[in-house]
């Protein structure tokens, strides 16, 4: 069998995590409960994951307003009520994709990664959920994105990968979030679509969906390091230690 080490590299990073942290996370007992809690949560989830990936300052009341209710915001510009809106949308189309689907069927492949960018970028880029046709450069970074040529054959390689089933479900589900961000398929908002399609593999096998959420700077700087070194091993750690701490407060606040 091919040596797992070499099969990361096929994602053009790697990482090393202790096993024992890999077990720390758990399925609830019904999937739905997860799917549930996520539209339940869509607002709260869209505001969090914008503060830290776009800087919009929008409170879970705010984004309520625009998601549920179709209203703009006072002070709010117009385009950050429409990100708002359109990333609302597309975590809605990822909860009735998901929900008749039984997860032993469920793998991520281009069709789904490009309808998501679709929604929530069709206000922002030329060719929403098109992969990019053009290079693209990420912000006081010296790490350049593959070519626009080389971009479906990375994508299809490293999702292959994924699917396989070699990793635990949520370290696959970081390990895609990562993958799609440094890859930058698109040519805008690919962080965005990476965080939906992380948490279309943890709710398909029953975890509660996951916000990447602050301390931003901090995060932020760990993903800039992470693109420049290909060395995941920081910023694999933090997404576990975020991820145990939202899943305990969900079980705590189930109770």
């Amino acid at each position: 069998m091919e040596d797992l080490f070499a099969q990361k590299v096929s994602l053009g990073f790697t990482w090393h995590i202790a096993p024992e942290k890999t077990r720390t996370l758990h399925p609830l007992a019904d999937r739905q409960d997860a799917l549930y809690a996520f539209v339940r949560e869509i607002p709260s989830y869209v505001a969090s994951t914008l503060r830290t990936f776009e800087n919009i300052k929008t409170s879970d009341l705010d984004a309520k307003i625009i998601i549920e209710y179709g209203r703009g915001v006072a002070d709010m510009p117009t385009m950050a009520i429409r990100t708002v809106e359109n990333y609302g949308q597309a975590s809605r189309y990822l909860f009735e994709r998901l929900k008749n689907q039984e997860s032993s069927t469920f793998a991520l492949d281009l069709d789904l990664i490009g309808r998501l960018h679709g929604i929530l970028a069709r206000d922002e880029v030329r060719h929403p959920g098109q992969l990019r046709q053009m290079p693209v450069r990420i912000e006081e970074s010296s790490y350049i994105p593959p070519p626009p040529a080389q971009i479906r054959g990375i994508m299809e390689q490293g999702l292959d990968f994924l699917n396989k089933g070699a990793l635990s479900v949520p370290e696959r589900a970081f390990a895609t979030f990562l993958f799609i961000s440094r890859t930058q398929p698109f040519e805008n908002a690919n962080k965005r679509t990476a965080a939906l399609c992380m948490n279309a593999i943890l709710m398909s096998y029953g975890y509660p969906a996951v916000v990447i959420e602050g301390p931003t700077r901090e995060f932020l700087h760990s993903m800039a390091n992470f693109y420049e070194t290909a060395a995941a091993d920081t910023v694999m750690n933090e997404l576990f230690d975020m991820a145990v701490r939202q899943h305990h407060l969900y079980l705590n606040s189930s109770e």
